[in-house]
């Protein structure tokens, strides 16, 4: 029977961590639905780790809570070699911008059921499992789908949107129907993944091991709830015989490990791709995650990557419909993120050389290198910081400035609030939109009407910053130890204007161009367009 149903805001096809994490982000502002094919969470342990900047994302889902304590924080990558040796180790402990751990484990199934529950009884998002999208057509006012149970046997249905977000993953039926490529390469080397619950205590270390041996390299990745993980390179004549039960158990027993040790969960082989779309839009639709990137896995960045892209896109596609913004700021999505994307990925393929060597002489020659490098005080630490070092975004909602932190991350410092002085993340002061803060001096007066009249429409909170204090009042936040009034100082500069996605836009002083929102942008937009009752059966 057909029943009158309205467009929603936002379609996300694809309910894997990255559609979880971009439904609970637009579910604040926006009406929501939600269509996945499967009718269950994948059993499988694809991603493993997240870094501080996926967990600073969390907390801005308010699941920080609900997700951290699970998940082995801080775990430590070491590399050996050939003879079982470490030659190499990063430590992960919480960053200087984020103030949480690098590195982050957890068991994919429990991590998505986590993040599912943050959007249940939500009235305005629609959750509907068991239902794949096999149409997409772009309109005037938005974007038609087709949807049907998968394989078929029921009728198809017709629901609408304003705008998609295809988060279905490297083989996205979104990008598909959108045309858009995938271009880069994929690494030749295939690779088994075996997926295990630990039944003893067993000599395996609890840290993650890049096993460097290029007759057999691979990684062991502990994760929490008696989960394990081996990963192997195989020889191409043993793919096909890897499906037997029994050659898994033979290359586990090349790490010493054995069916008292283990339980087999699930074994899958695989390769790694370094791949990016050619557009991450097209019209109405837009990718996220997978579906727009593929990076190799040596540096832990997928995941995160993906919930980097939903925070960005998510608060713009919430400015747009609110027409606080034109929808010219969607094309900053793709300009910001997608370098950034490629320069992770450059540095996901430079890591893998060293973890997959091709042969025991470059094997030789990096281990013996980097054993000698970290005999070097300081050196060990210097690589950690390295390994974790914050980029910036692309150029795109932000200024070209002066001003080295234009496109970097605000500073997850510990501030205090109005009615308590118990010291607290700054994002919690900071709100869900934009933030305008001034470094001892109230911004609102000091900028001007000009000013305040700029920013209007998306309605910034104002905040003064005031050094060497925990009591404060309201419109203001305490420095207690003096972390914001260092970080202005270096840069000679009195006031910030803070994303919602806590990246920064300008830094400057009163009277600075560069502090006003860019032409064009932030302008009235036509906001949600009337509501169409649609057929639906």
């Amino acid at each position: 029977m057909a029943e009158d149903r309205k467009m929603v805001d936002v379609a996300i096809v694809g309910f894997g961590p990255t559609g979880a994490a971009c439904a609970n982000l637009l579910a604040a502002d926006l009406s929501v639905v939600v269509l996945e094919k499967e009718a269950e969470i994948y059993p499988r342990q694809r991603g493993i780790t997240v870094d501080d900047h996926a967990m600073r994302i969390i907390a801005d889902m308010g699941l920080y809570e609900e997700i951290a304590p699970d998940m082995y924080s801080g775990v430590p990558f070491t590399m050996i070699d050939a003879k079982g040796r470490e030659f190499n180790r990063i430590v992960h402990g919480p960053s200087s911008t984020n103030r949480l751990s690098t590195a982050n484990f957890f068991h994919q199934p429990w991590f998505e059921g986590a993040l599912r529950k943050g959007v249940e009884g939500r009235d305005n998002v629609e959750v509907r499992l068991d239902r794949e999208v096999v149409g997409v057509r772009q309109t005037g006012a938005g974007v038609e789908l087709t949807v049907r149970r998968p394989g078929g046997g029921e009728e198809e249905e017709t629901l609408t949107a304003r705008y998609v977000i295809g988060c279905d993953g490297a083989r996205s039926v979104v990008r598909k129907m959108a045309n858009i490529r995938l271009s880069g390469y994929n690494y030749d080397e295939p690779f088994l993944g075996v997926q295990c619950r630990v039944k003893r205590p067993f000599y395996k270390t609890p840290h993650f091991r890049f096993i460097c041996d290029p007759d057999r390299p691979g990684g062991e990745m502990p994760a929490p709830g008696g989960h394990y993980r081996f990963e192997f390179m195989l020889k191409e004549d043993e793919v096909d015989r890897i499906e037997e039960p029994e050659n898994v158990w033979k290359i586990l027993a090349e790490r010493g490990v054995g069916p008292e040790d283990v339980e087999i969960q699930g074994s899958w082989v695989y390769r790694f791709h370094a791949r990016q779309a050619d557009r991450w839009r097209n019209g109405r639709l837009f990718l996220a995650g997978d579906a727009a990137h593929l990076m190799p896995p040596f540096i832990g960045q997928g995941i995160t990557s993906a919930f980097r892209d939903v925070s960005n896109l998510s608060w713009k596609l919430a400015a747009v419909l609110r027409g606080q913004a034109d929808e010219s700021l969607l094309d900053t999505y793709e300009s910001e993120r997608a370098l950034h994307v490629k320069a992770l990925t450059d540095e996901a393929v430079k890591v893998g050389r060293l973890v997959v060597p091709s042969n025991r002489r470059v094997a030789s020659v990096t281990t013996g290198s980097l054993r000698l490098l970290t005999r070097i005080p300081g050196v060990t630490s210097l690589l950690s910081r390295v390994a974790t070092k914050p980029m910036a975004i692309g150029p795109g909602f932000r200024r070209e400035s002066r001003s080295s932190w234009s496109g970097h991350l605000m500073p997850r410092v510990d501030v205090t609030s109005p009615g308590s002085r118990e010291l607290r993340p700054i994002d919690e002061a900071l709100g869900a939109g934009f933030a305008i803060l001034g470094l001892d001096l109230d911004p609102r007066t000091e900028l001007g009407a000009d000013f305040a009249s700029a920013w209007a429409l998306v309605e910034p909170r104002y905040l003064r910053v005031r050094p060497i204090s925990r009591s404060v009042e309201e419109g203001e936040i305490g420095d207690p130890v003096n972390e914001l009034y260092d970080w202005f100082s270096a840069k000679g500069a009195s006031i910030v204007v803070i994303r919602p996605d806590r990246y920064i836009y300008a830094v400057g002083n009163p009277g600075d161009e560069e502090l006003m929102p860019l032409p064009g942008l932030l302008t009235k937009g036509s906001g949600r367009q009337a509501d169409a009752a649609v057929a639906v059966g």
